[in-house]
């Protein structure tokens, strides 16, 4: 099977609406990815999952067909009420591993900093991110010297296009 990772609004239509991709989803869609798994590894991708409490708003897929944690997630059993976080690895049909990290509403900190840095091994790095929220966190240094860092504002270009972390989440 498949499974995709978006921020694309509005997107997809519901199965019964067939497909369309309008101009919200080309002027406001930040990102998407695709991956091919296996069916097994669909049980771990349905267990990260469960961390973000999604709001699963329609499936192509029958709930009491599902088991383990896919089920759990169709039948909306989560843990985001939790103070937890995941660092789940899976791979791709194609032989490529990928990371997922995920944490709950309840974890209280800020993802980036606590879960993402982290799992990379305490890498530095530099973050642009949706900033106009209730909880601005602010660049972030540990006592060890891992920095994360606040991209205000991104130029691409010889200063021809901003993007600034106030114009939608960049």
């Amino acid at each position: 099977g498949w499974f995709m990772q978006h921020s694309i609004p509005d997107f997809p239509n519901y199965v019964a609406d067939g497909y369309e991709y309008g101009s919200s989803q080309e002027m406001y869609g930040q990102a998407a990815s695709c991956f091919s798994y296996d069916v097994a590894t669909f049980d771990t991708l349905a267990y990260a999952m469960r961390y973000s409490g999604p709001w699963i708003y329609d499936t192509n897929m029958d709930a009491g067909t599902a088991t383990g944690n896919l089920s759990a997630l169709l039948l909306e059993d989560t843990f985001y009420q939790e103070k937890a976080h995941a660092d789940l690895s899976v791979t791709t049909v194609g032989g490529m591993q990928v990371t997922l990290l995920a944490k709950t509403g309840a974890y209280g900190a800020d993802m980036i900093d606590k879960v993402v840095v982290p799992a990379l091994g305490g890498s530095s790095l530099y973050s642009q991110s949706w900033l106009n929220s209730c909880t601005k966190v602010g660049s972030y240094c540990e006592a060890n010297g891992t920095e994360v860092v606040d991209v205000l504002e991104s130029l691409y270009g010889v200063d021809t296009v901003a993007w600034s972390t106030t114009y939608d989440h960049a």
